[in-house]
């Protein structure tokens, strides 16, 4: 409550300084610091060489740009920069109806034919329903250069304490969730907090759309945050012959003046003019069934070689399993790049190298090579050790034993020993995060000797189906089957379920008759299964719309006490066992294959089974009961657990666990 106020040095590089407090409370002396750090006033940038272009509806990054110097010409929708120009995509642009799907497959054409796009933050809830990417639920205020990235360009010169608490607040997101608990007049039954915790402003935001580090692409991370470091707000790609830039940094509207804001945009502008792509390089294969399986679950275009082709190699990438046998001096001599899949036997490598088993759970440190980039020490670290055939110490070898390198004439060949297909994930499955992460390093290395991924070319597709989700809460049709007997007194020795009679009269048909039936607004906590338990069903009519046809569907119930058996037009579509613990709290997603619901009229029949305690439905306005359209997710590979199809611990748990 006190204003602390002073004027900053000119400074011609950063400077770190601090205030600090003595304060006497009570006779006892209170100490206190704050640290800040003093940059160089934003220099603008020179005018582009190459045509800046922009499309940007809201205004926002129009602004942002002309700060920093620029000059951009709009471009209207539908049409195309010259080639060889720069885009800058502004804030929201993917969001406004005049970004069509149509004008965004144009525009990934265009950059694959050379162009340069800078795709500035987009909203991250628009993004989840629209897009085959997962963002991070935070807002970030912290975010970390990647270790292999530290002299980019686009970083160079900055560390992690200039990407914290920036000044003033992000304008991306609302600053709080607008929730039942904001609207006295609904009346919400167990109304639960958000899935992902609340959201306490955007003051010193630094990320408010941070994308996580896709596992089968050729996206490079520059900078990482949130869980597991697994996310990024800022990465780039290689498209084709042309570059891409995401940037889900708060750079926009920021209300008080970030420094780092302006900097930051000088130098994305920069980078747009100045990259020069490295070519894409034909991917070659030579080996056993087995290593093309694993390329093929990476979604890595290859074509497969029984021999080493002759001639000028310097637009290859030869893959080579481990039991291929070829002349690797003379490949890379020619120009050839080669990625070695990892090899479980010790003994002599290629290059003269030695592999010996041993444990091994992370890398401490990382090479500074070009084919290294965007690895984090996040991605080279396995939850418990794990046996490798590893290198032995040399000048070339890296990453504790897990990388090696050997270089002929203008050619690198890389040498990776981790395995994510031999982790046992299917039993220990908290490694399904290690192979999560060994399949994206794996991405990333080969990405870096020149691969291209089938994912690479999505980078605007946009055209997911857009039907809204078809809501289920509201009047429903209930029975009590049998009779409800006096409640149980202890959750440890609950109520027996007797069997279910309903199905047995059929209550689960889509043709069965339920106009008898009583009626009851879900979702609810029904009186009668407050001091009472015993099984009680609910029936309700819905129509699907035309866009639904054929398409994967998720059937969301929300919360349900205690356990449930759940029909679609008289097929049981899954239900919670009985003996689950803590029932009650668990979020169900029940997936729905193609073809389970029909285009027009179908009837859900639920069996809510009441142990102890209260029971029903705890669905809520802000995450309500409902059917709506899967979003097609990047495919996993083989090696990685799918997730229950019964239940899962949250929504977005179910509807976004596989990568």
């Amino acid at each position: 409550f006190t204003p602390i106020t002073f004027t900053a040095p000119a400074v011609s590089s950063p400077v770190d300084g601090r205030i600090e407090v003595t304060a006497r409370l009570n006779g006892i002396d209170k100490k206190d610091t704050f640290a800040f750090r003093v940059t160089p006033a934003p220099k603008s940038a020179a005018p582009a060489a190459a045509p800046l272009f922009v499309f940007d509806p809201e205004g926002a990054s129009l602004a942002l740009l002309r700060a920093a110097g620029q000059s951009p010409a709009a471009l209207t929708s539908g049409s195309l920069p010259p080639a060889g120009a720069s885009l800058v995509l502004g804030r929201n642009a993917v969001r406004d109806p005049a970004f069509t799907p149509e004008w965004a497959a144009a525009l990934t054409t265009w950059v694959q034919a050379g162009g340069r796009l800078l795709l500035l933050v987009q909203d991250p809830d628009w993004l989840r329903e629209h897009s085959a990417f997962r963002f991070a639920r935070h807002v970030s205020r912290r975010a970390f250069p990647v270790v292999t990235q530290r002299d980019h360009p686009l970083l160079a010169g900055l560390d992690s304490e200039d990407f914290r608490d920036w000044r003033g607040d992000g304008s991306l997101l609302a600053p709080n969730y607008q929730t039942a608990l904001d609207r006295p007049e609904v009346k919400v039954p167990g109304f639960r907090p958000p899935t992902f915790g609340w959201r306490w402003g955007t003051r010193g935001s630094v990320a408010s759309a941070s994308l996580e580090k896709p596992h089968f692409s050729g996206w490079t991370p520059l900078l990482e945050n949130e869980f597991d470091l697994a996310f990024t707000p800022l990465a780039e790609l290689v498209l084709g012959r042309g570059y891409v830039l995401w940037c889900g940094l708060d750079l926009e509207a920021r209300g008080t003046d970030e420094p780092l804001a302006r900097d930051l945009t000088t130098r994305l502008v920069s980078r747009l003019a100045d990259v020069s792509p490295a070519p894409r390089r034909e991917v070659l294969y030579l080996g056993d069934d087995a290593g093309a399986a694993r390329l093929t679950a990476l979604e890595l275009p290859f074509t497969r070689v029984t021999s080493v082709p002759a001639g000028p190699a310097g637009n290859k990438l030869l893959v080579a399993a481990p039991n291929a046998i070829f002349n690797l001096k003379d490949w890379l001599a020619r120009g050839g790049n080669a990625f070695f899949l990892p090899r479980p036997e010790t003994g002599a490598y290629p290059g003269g190298l030695k592999t010996a088993r041993a444990p091994w759970s992370l890398a401490r440190t990382l090479p500074d090579w070009p084919e290294a980039r965007g690895l984090s020490l996040g991605d080279l670290r396995l939850r418990v050790d794990q046996d490798a055939a590893l290198f032995a110490p040399s000048e070339n070898v890296a990453a504790d034993g897990a990388l090696a390198r050997i270089t002929e004439g203008d050619g690198v060949g890389i040498l990776f020993q981790l395995d994510a297909t031999a982790l046992p994930a299917d039993t220990k499955t908290y490694l399904r995060f290690s192979q999560w992460r060994l399949n994206r390093a794996t991405s990333q290395l080969l990405a870096n000797l020149g691969a291209s991924f089938a994912r690479d070319a999505d980078l605007l597709d946009f055209s997911l189906p857009r039907g809204q989700p078809v809501m289920l809460g509201g009047e429903w049709r209930t029975k009590i089957e049998g009779e409800l007997i006096p409640g149980a007194k202890s959750p440890d020795k609950p109520s027996i379920d007797p069997g279910n009679r309903g199905f047995d009269l059929n209550w689960h048909l889509e043709t069965f008759d339920d106009s008898s039936w009583s009626t009851v607004t879900l979702p609810a906590y029904p009186p009668e299964l407050e001091k009472l338990d015993g099984a009680v069903w609910f029936r309700r009519e819905f129509t699907l719309p035309p866009e639904f046809d054929g398409q994967p569907l998720n059937l969301v119930l929300g919360p349900m006490d205690d356990f449930e058996d759940v029909y679609l037009n008289g097929m049981r579509v899954g239900g919670l066992a009985k003996g689950t613990p803590r029932n009650w709290e668990i979020y169900r997603v029940f997936k729905l294959r193609p073809g389970t619901a029909n285009v027009g009229r179908n009837v859900i029949a639920i069996r809510l089974w009441d142990q102890f305690g209260g029971g029903g439905f705890g669905a809520t306005v802000t995450n309500p009961m409902r059917i709506e359209l899967v979003k097609p997710m990047q495919r996993p590979s083989p090696y990685t657990p799918g997730y229950r199809d019964d239940y899962a611990q949250g929504d977005d748990y179910a509807r976004y666990y596989r990568w």
